[in-house]
């Protein structure tokens, strides 16, 4: 079945055709058409029927013909045009009146030898009307079935609907329908959410495409859907930076609420999904909200997130950054109206990845100095010898007994994703127990190297005994958040004061906790690194707000408070 959008760019009207198997929407009762069914013939002329007239324009030679056969043998329209040099003819209904924003589904029966087009015409406020061809049935000795949908532009009044034929040849028609499309899910705030309306030649309505860095990228539409017929794909060829996806576009949101995004995805490399949100200035920020790997079938992926103070708008990018190809398709962003997600209060935690020597040496005395516990997550082979920058089992556990919280985060610091089902268990569970074995109790959580996991690395976490997991996705955590994939925000070298101010300040007003991840502390400059000046500014800042950090295996028990 076809299916077809009208929009208005500028004074410019386009329609074109797009196909539906599964439609999301559902439809009104009500059949706009007078006498679609052509069982009435008009009192006062009995060769038409009643409501609808013909038309015809140009030089050809046609004949109208009522009733004819229709579809089980009632009664229908037919138009045959046996000599044409130009124009066009067409049974017609009188005007439908329509509302501007709505959107309108059309349908009929029909047989033709001849591909035919089906024109709306439209009535605009000023009086003027435009023709914007929306579909063309291909020839059918059998009753067939035509159906496209629309949506009427600003300032459209009313719409006349021809289903017509401009070469030799003959069309009948039956069981003309026009009906307003009313959504299934009003919640939505996505428009075409299963990309099924097209605007233009390859590309979805309200949908866009982007890309920036070094890579050579191709975006395809329509190519086959997950709940559709459509969908969109990103394919990139060759990479050395940068990242490319399908968009939709902006959606207003409420600053401080919490919404829940997913779309469904096939990829042959490993993709990420980053919300951008559009401030009151004009600026953007983002917000990484999950990473997934490839798939070869179509897969959900799911994640909640809060929108943070001065917000007006949100869009969010399904994109890969890698030789591959991504498929998207069913996507949905709904306001999670009964809010489950807020803590009491906003919390703060304060990581530290791989047991740099200098944590120890310079972050763990200005944290004791100020009462605050951290996260210590350790790489278990860098306690031997063989690796001087990292402390090793005296000096965790002399941060153990001061107070600081002891974490997994592998013997070797892997991938996990990308080993074998037994590999990874060895990493997980043996980092465990080298903590163990060396006296740390109890060795709570984990954190995945990289931030990298799937659905059978956070089930081997689970099954090694750890209360949950920190991932490096970006980001806040609130009451909903997956245990076993806690998001965190990153520190680097290029990391401000502000960027963390502002990233305690939104944790604060929204009652949110968030985790703030470190490496190394030293002036080395080091992607992964800050100062130790910056971190006491941190400490300072803490502390004038009357904020302690918490472990987080404290922020674990308080998602479940």
């Amino acid at each position: 079945m076809k299916k077809t959008v009208l929009i208005v760019v500028g004074a410019l009207i386009v329609g074109t055709i797009f196909f539906l198997q599964h439609p999301a929407t559902s439809f009104a009762a009500t059949n706009l058409l007078p006498n679609g069914n052509f069982e009435i013939a008009d009192s006062s002329n009995s060769s038409r029927p009643q409501g609808w007239i013909t038309g015809k324009w140009g030089t050809n030679t046609t004949t109208f013909s009522y009733p004819s056969p229709g579809v089980g043998g009632t009664r229908a329209v037919g138009i045959t045009m046996s000599s044409r040099t130009s124009g066009d003819a067409k049974w017609t209904a009188t005007p439908v009146t329509i509302t501007a924003g709505k959107t309108y589904e059309y349908s009929d029966s029909y047989i033709s030898d001849v591909t035919t087009h089906v024109t709306l015409e439209i009535t605009l406020s000023d009086g003027t009307t435009q023709y914007p061809d929306v579909g063309h049935p291909s020839p059918s000795a059998n009753w067939a079935t035509a159906r496209y949908q629309f949506t009427a532009p600003a300032n459209a009044q009313s719409v006349r609907i021809f289903h017509l034929i401009n070469q030799v040849g003959s069309l009948k028609i039956d069981n003309a329908s026009l009906t307003e499309i009313v959504p299934t899910d009003p919640d939505n705030l996505i428009k075409n959410p299963s990309l099924e309306d097209e605007e233009a030649t390859n590309k979805p309505q309200n949908w866009a495409t982007g890309r920036w860095g070094t890579n050579a990228t191709t975006f395809d539409f329509p190519v086959a859907g997950q709940s559709g017929v459509r969908a969109a794909r990103t394919s990139v060829s060759s990479w050395s930076s940068g990242d490319a996806k399908w968009y939709f576009d902006d959606v207003p949101v409420t600053a401080g609420s919490a919404y829940q995004f997913s779309d469904y995805y096939k990829s042959t490399t490993q993709s990420f999904v980053t919300v951008r949100f559009k401030k009151t200035d004009g600026t953007f920020t983002f917000l990484d909200i999950g990473s997934r790997t490839p798939a070869t079938n179509w897969t959900q992926f799911s994640a909640p997130f809060t929108v943070p103070v001065g917000t007006v708008s949100v869009t969010v990018f399904h994109l890969i950054r890698s030789v591959g190809s991504l498929d998207v398709d069913t996507f949905s962003l709904k306001k999670i109206v009964s809010d489950p997600t807020k803590f009491d209060k906003g919390y703060v935690s304060l990581n530290f990845d791989d047991g740099w020597l200098s944590v120890y040496e310079n972050a763990i005395p200005i944290l004791n100095a100020a009462g605050f516990k951290s996260d210590q997550y350790i790489v278990t082979d860098y306690l031997s010898d063989n690796y001087p920058g990292y402390v090793k089992p005296s000096l965790v556990l002399q941060m153990q007994s001061q107070g600081h919280s002891i974490g997994a985060h592998t013997r070797t610091h892997p991938n996990l994703t990308q080993l074998s089902l037994e590999q990874a268990q060895a990493e997980i569970s043996g980092s465990r127990q080298d903590l163990l074995g060396i006296g740390s109790h109890p060795v709570s959580t984990f954190a995945y190297p990289f931030g990298a996991y799937n659905n059978s690395v956070k089930q081997i976490v689970q099954n090694t005994g750890f209360l949950g997991a920190r991932s490096s996705d970006g980001g806040f955590n609130d009451k909903t958040q997956n245990i076993w994939a806690l998001r965190r925000k990153s520190m680097e070298v290029t990391t401000t004061f502000e960027d963390i101010k502002g990233y305690i300040d939104s944790a604060l007003t929204e009652k949110t906790w968030v985790i703030l991840l470190f490496h190394e502390v030293n002036n080395s400059g080091h992607r992964y690194s800050v100062t130790p000046a910056l971190l006491q500014q941190v400490v300072n800042y803490l502390k004038s707000k009357n904020v302690t950090p918490i472990t987080v295996e404290e922020g674990i028990q308080k998602m479940t408070q």
